[in-house]
């Protein structure tokens, strides 16, 4: 019967017996799947040139390095696969090292290994680490094809949660890229809340006004006319100055634009 909690998973990769190439594929996987770009060395074996993989990420060139042993190991014996693997950084003029194995790797014992890395970065991937990233939604996959552990009933739950919100996720996405599509569209047709205004300028030497349009929103105006009308002035001496007092504007765009749409006395 499957062992719950994580322990499974924690179990399989402590008793590991499927060697190094095995090893090596699934830490570029993990790591892989944690963000990083991974270009292998040689799985099925030769010489690698002291890395099994190179890696890149946020601009950092790194190296990969694997050790999955069977079995418990003293962090003696880690440590000095650690300082054997860290001596592949400098022969290979990369910026740090990710350090990937099936041990336990107590927190005192990891930031021993980071003093011997000195300034240099090093990402290193436990056990624990590796049973987190192993048991979670994405990874399923993963872990059942390098440790043959399929999905429990809960876990199947969880996956479908974690789609169906994706979806929705996505959806929700779609529609506000349409509603936001479609008030464009509207905008452009109709000019949305645009509108133009008019700024007056006296001209101290003639005493003449001029009248600038100008926009004012996102979308252009389209067939805009003036039309000034004196309220102290009667409608029939309005409409007999109709024509004087009109003038047809056309289009006004968003981007800064001025023109004369009337001039009075």
């Amino acid at each position: 019967m499957r062992r719950t909690d994580g322990r499974e998973t924690w179990q399989r990769l402590i008793d590991w017996d499927k060697g190094s190439t095995a090893s090596e594929r699934l830490a570029a996987t993990i790591v892989s799947s944690d963000g990083y770009t991974v270009d292998p060395s040689h799985p099925l074996g030769g010489k690698d040139g002291k890395k099994d993989g190179v890696l890149n990420k946020d601009g950092l060139t790194l190296i990969l390095a694997v050790y999955f042993p069977r079995g418990k190991k003293t962090f003696s014996d880690i440590r000095s696969k650690f300082k054997n693997d860290f001596e592949g950084v400098a022969e290979n003029n990369a910026k740090g090292m990710v350090f990937v194995t099936n041990q336990e790797i107590k927190l005192s014992e990891r930031a021993e290994l980071n003093m011997i890395a000195g300034n240099i970065p090093v990402d290193i991937y436990h056990i624990e680490r590796l049973t987190t990233l192993l048991n979670i939604p994405e990874n399923y996959g993963i872990r059942l094809e390098f440790l043959n552990i399929e999905m429990t009933n809960e876990e199947k739950i969880a996956l479908y949660s974690k789609r169906d919100k994706s979806h929705l996720a996505q959806l929700q996405e779609i529609s506000d890229l349409l509603d936001k599509s479609t008030k464009q569209l509207a905008g452009f047709t109709t000019g949305g809340d645009s509108f133009p205004y008019l700024s007056m300028q006296i001209c101290e030497d003639t005493g003449k006004a001029t009248m600038t349009a100008l926009h004012e929103g996102e979308f252009p105006l389209y067939d805009v006319n003036v039309r000034i009308v004196d309220l102290g002035r009667t409608d029939e001496e309005n409409i007999y100055n109709r024509k004087r007092r009109h003038s047809a504007i056309g289009e006004i765009s968003p981007v800064a634009f001025e023109e004369n749409a009337a001039k009075a006395a």
